[in-house]
């Protein structure tokens, strides 16, 4: 943190780009005065947009956290709870957009792919209610969700699972887009 002048959180994300000889080619700084952390990097169809997956306690690149009705969540030593963000950059490095994901409560990401219409695929759990028209999406309790993103962003559906002890573990997608997830199922008992 003392290294990077004008940096005053805590803990930042970071995208760096490194040349297949494993020199530094940049480093970009995301983040905010709160918690950041980036779990997933995809590369575009193209190999020209860099999405970078995390999540965030904070209001990250004028995107507001969803929590908004707690007044002491994004101060300094505040409690806060983690919504899910996507940020992407051009190959050069240069910022594109961000767009934040999740509820009014601690939303975590399991993992992220990409198909070949750079579409977004992201699975993670959520202890919040999901503003969405969806009943089973209003359900309270800790949910694993499976959602889709387009290129810019934004939510295609976001599917909710409510069976309890049920937890995703990760996807892929195929060369032909179809997409596999795996998890492990509750106790059966015997």
């Amino acid at each position: 943190k003392d290294d990077i002048p004008g940096l005053e959180s805590e803990e930042v994300a970071f995208l760096k780009k490194y040349s297949p000889s494993g020199e530094i080619l940049y480093t970009k700084l995301i983040g905010t005065i709160r918690f950041d952390y980036a779990f997933d990097v995809e590369v575009d169809s193209s190999g020209s947009g860099v999405y970078v997956i995390g999540i965030t306690r904070g209001d990250l690149n004028d995107n507001t956290n969803i929590r908004k009705e707690y007044p002491y969540w994004n101060q300094p030593g505040g409690n806060g709870w983690d919504d899910i963000f996507i940020s992407k950059f051009d190959d050069s490095g240069e910022y594109g957009w961000t767009k934040l994901f999740g509820t009014s409560n601690n939303d975590r990401l399991i993992g992220s792919s990409i198909d070949s219409y750079d579409n977004l695929y992201l699975i993670g759990g959520t202890s919040g209610v999901f503003d969405d028209p969806n009943p089973i999406a209003r359900v309270p309790g800790e949910h694993d969700f499976f959602s889709k993103f387009d290129s810019s962003g934004n939510l295609e559906w976001n599917l909710v699972n409510t069976e309890e002890g049920f937890s995703y573990s990760a996807l892929t997608i195929s060369d032909d887009n179809y997409i596999y997830l795996v998890s492990q199922l509750p106790d059966q008992g015997s």
